[in-house]
């Protein structure tokens, strides 16, 4: 018995673990993007064009982060990347969070939330992930919400 917990405990604790998750770009919608951990490495997985997709994720070294924030705000424990993106969650309050801005476009950034990502190929955007319960299935990353105000991804 006591082998199996030793066996368990053998997987380190990394800061990332609080990204791991599904998430709608939206409250309350379908997932579209699920950040996952397989041993050591996390990784970020979509649904495009039908087929599910998965691609590592990298975190950030601690002092590439604090320096990306350094004298703006208290700085996220974790930013994790894939090519042109980069997920992290923020902490509250920070004033740099578009997502908790007052004045926010509230057909995209309808609540407050701290996990976002940011992208920057062709167009830049920041993105609010709403965490939202697991599913076996996510939804198309270009397929449109039912209430979506026609937000463009672009690759």
């Amino acid at each position: 018995f006591s082998v199996s917990l030793a066996g368990c405990a053998q997987e380190s604790v990394s800061p990332c673990d609080e990204l791991i998750g599904d998430y709608a770009t939206k409250p309350k919608n379908q997932p579209r993007i699920r950040i996952e951990k397989s041993g050591e490495n996390f990784l970020f997985t979509h649904r495009e064009s039908g087929a599910q997709v998965s691609e590592p994720l990298t975190p950030l070294p601690t002092a590439e982060i604090v320096e990306m924030f350094e004298g703006k705000i208290v700085p996220p424990r974790c930013i994790l990347t894939a090519d042109s993106m980069k997920i992290m969650k923020l902490p509250a309050g920070s004033g740099v969070n578009p997502t908790e801005d007052p004045d926010r476009k509230l057909s995209q950034y309808p609540e407050p939330t701290p996990f976002i990502m940011g992208i920057s190929t062709g167009v830049a955007a920041v993105l609010g992930l709403y965490p939202v319960p697991h599913q076996e299935k996510l939804t198309d990353i270009n397929e449109e919400d039912e209430d979506d105000d026609g937000y463009i991804y672009s690759k």
